[in-house]
C-alpha cells in the first residue's frame, strides 16, 4: 500500500509493516521509478544467484547494475533498462547461468 504524504511523498508499507519513502528528485529518497530499477536488478540478482547454486557454482562475489532512464517529462516512470552483471567464484562462468 502506498499512502500520500503530502506533495509527491508516498509511504508505502508492505504487509509486515516495514515502511518505505517515495518521493521526487532532490529529496533524498527513492523516486519510484528508481524502485522499479532497483527491483529488476535485485529480481535478476535472485534469479541468477539461485540458478548458479542449483548448479553448484561457488560464487564469491555478484553485483546487478541497471542503467536506466526516468522519464521526468509526460507520464513519469522507467524508460528502457540495460541490466549488467559481474561475478567472482571457483567455477563460475557466465554460460552457467
Amino acid at each position: 500500500m502506498a499512502r500520500w504524504k503530502g506533495g509527491l511523498r508516498f509511504e508505502a508499507e508492505r504487509a509486515g509493516g516495514e515502511r518505505l519513502v517515495m518521493d521526487e528528485a532532490g529529496s533524498g529518497e527513492f523516486r519510484p521509478a528508481e524502485l522499479l530499477l532497483v527491483a529488476l536488478a535485485g529480481c535478476t540478482a535472485m534469479e541468477v544467484i539461485s540458478i548458479l547454486g542449483k548448479k553448484r557454482q561457488v560464487v564469491t562475489g555478484y553485483a546487478v547494475r541497471v542503467r536506466g532512464e526516468v522519464l521526468v517529462t509526460g507520464p513519469r516512470g522507467a524508460g528502457p533498462a540495460d541490466p549488467t552483471a559481474t561475478w567472482s567464484g571457483r567455477r563460475a562462468s557466465p554460460e552457467t547461468a
